[in-house]
């Protein structure tokens, strides 16, 4: 922890917050220069702040965090900013940012993997124009209901895990028949 406060009040805070290692009285400046170092040591820095005076360490960390209720210039500085004044959320908000970027890996291999099997297939006319248009369309709304699995979005006709490999072989099963 690295504080503009006062050494009482940090180490008040750090003893309530059990944290070990904290620094106060530290200028703006300082601040970025404690996240330099630890960068240089090879660190991944994430550092939370919401004052004007947290703005230089939130634009050197590798992931500024801002507190929405802070200054405009956190906010700004801040690679993310927390809606909410309170931690706990930060937890909840990288674990979705890891699910989301999972999600957004896993689309896009599916277009590569449709993209590489359907435009060969569309371009040499082994497909019906309508064909190759069904084809897109069930491609389209693969995406888009994987997307979904952001939000918790389970519709019943929404096929997850092994039931998307069967759903996938049975759709290519279908443009062969109707298109070949």
């Amino acid at each position: 922890m690295v504080t503009g406060d006062n050494h009482d009040t940090a180490q008040m805070v750090a003893s309530r917050l059990g944290i070990d290692h904290w620094e106060s009285q530290k200028s703006p400046v300082e601040k970025a220069s404690i996240v330099e170092h630890l960068q240089h040591e090879g660190h991944h820095v994430a550092f939370v702040g919401d004052g004007v005076n947290d703005a230089p360490a939130l634009v050197q960390a590798d992931l500024g965090i801002a507190m929405g209720t802070g200054s405009d210039i956190a906010v700004e500085a801040g690679h993310l900013t927390l809606t909410r004044p309170n931690l706990i959320n930060l937890a909840d908000t990288l674990t979705t940012g890891r699910h989301v970027a999972m999600i957004i890996k896993q689309n896009l291999w599916w277009a590569l993997l449709y993209n590489l099997v359907a435009l060969p297939v569309a371009a040499f006319g082994f497909a019906y124009p309508f064909v190759a248009a069904l084809a897109m369309l069930l491609s389209s709304a693969f995406v888009l209901g994987n997307s979904l699995r952001i939000l918790g979005f389970s519709p019943k006709g929404y096929v997850k895990g092994v039931g998307m490999v069967v759903s996938t072989i049975g759709a290519l099963a279908l443009l062969a028949y109707l298109g070949l």
